[in-house]
């Protein structure tokens, strides 16, 4: 577990480099280089990365609050069914 979240702190290490450099290529950081506000390759480049790799989180993300949400769903449904069968039924049958 400890490698995985070091793998998750440096891929969002990653993430934040890659929206800097995002930012800095598709704003007016290319107008004081060129002289003109323009778009370079490597902006379109890194912006469609970016993009990308901004769907493939959330999809993470998706994946994480679902496979997250099985355990709490057993966890409920278990401890249901001990109070059913801890507390008899008032009806005298067993």
């Amino acid at each position: 577990m400890q490698y995985v979240i070091y793998g998750i702190a440096s891929f969002f290490f990653l993430y934040g480099i890659i929206l800097l450099a995002e930012g800095f290529y598709t704003t007016s950081a290319v107008k004081e280089l060129h002289g003109e506000f323009k778009t370079t390759a490597c902006g379109r480049c890194i912006s469609g990365m970016f993009v990308f790799l901004t769907y493939v989180l959330g999809v993470a993300w998706l994946g994480v609050f679902g496979f997250s949400a099985v355990p709490v769903f057993m966890f409920y449904n278990i401890w249901s069914t001990c109070e059913v069968i801890k507390s008899p039924q008032t009806n005298g049958t067993t």
